[in-house]
């Protein structure tokens, strides 16, 4: 239909409306024969609503070998999953990525106005304990559900992560729970484990460089689950 974001080939995924979108990453790194301007973003999520970028990607500071070209691809600065805070991909030089995260399993079923997507990668298998991220998506306008698991592993710290436009204000109301507010949209977030803000950086013109938040659920040791929610506040 008009509203599903559909290009299983990229491996892109989401809703798209005259207010509203959500993308959702379930591809693998890039092309085998172009890696270098992949990322570390396998099973991450983009949300924009009204024109405004809510949940955002970090976007690329800059190409030369460096600290924020380094930010930029890293696995900590997307929404998605980090274990010991290591990258799904190995990531080296300017534009260079030895060991690469690949999608292993994917399903994708969809309505006129919702999709779910349930995949998993394969980019932290080389740890200890052989770590799969399994991570399913309930999506529909107004509200993202995730649950994260992560099968196998050996006590990798775990850390689910969401990267905040910069303008974007952050209340935390509990150990669990937190209301996300840019301009007059607010997001009511609920995890079932608990939540800390760090600062991180974006990029949101390449050369151009703001200090930003992560919202970031503390999954535990690994193996772990973890589920949260985002609902569009009316």
């Amino acid at each position: 239909t008009a509203n599903i974001i559909n290009y299983p080939n990229a491996g892109y995924f989401g809703l798209r409306s005259a207010t509203e979108m959500i993308l959702v990453d379930a591809g693998n790194l890039a092309p085998d024969f172009l890696p270098a301007h992949g990322h570390g973003d396998a099973l991450s999520f983009e949300w924009s609503i009204d024109g405004k970028r809510i949940a955002i990607n970090p976007g690329v500071y800059e190409y030369s070998a460096g600290h924020y070209r380094q930010y930029s691809r890293s696995t900590r600065s997307h929404n998605t999953v980090t274990l010991d805070n290591q990258d799904q991909s190995e990531f080296w030089h300017a534009f260079r990525v030895a060991r690469r995260a690949k999608i292993i399993d994917r399903q994708v079923s969809f309505s006129e106005n919702s999709i779910s997507v349930d995949a998993s990668h394969n980019g932290y298998q080389r740890l200890a304990g052989s770590p799969i991220h399994r991570r399913f998506y309930r999506i529909k306008f107004g509200r993202v559900d995730i649950t994260d698991a992560v099968i196998g592993g050996d006590k990798q710290q775990t850390v689910s992560r969401i990267m905040l436009n910069p303008e974007a204000e952050i209340l935390v109301q509990s150990l669990t729970s937190a209301i996300i507010i840019l301009g007059n949209i607010k997001i009511k977030l609920n995890s079932d484990r608990p939540i800390y803000i760090e600062s991180c950086w974006c990029f949101l013109d390449f050369g151009e460089r703001h200090q930003t938040q992560q919202i970031c659920i503390e999954m535990g040791p690994a193996p772990c689950k973890a589920s949260f929610s985002l609902v569009k506040c009316d």
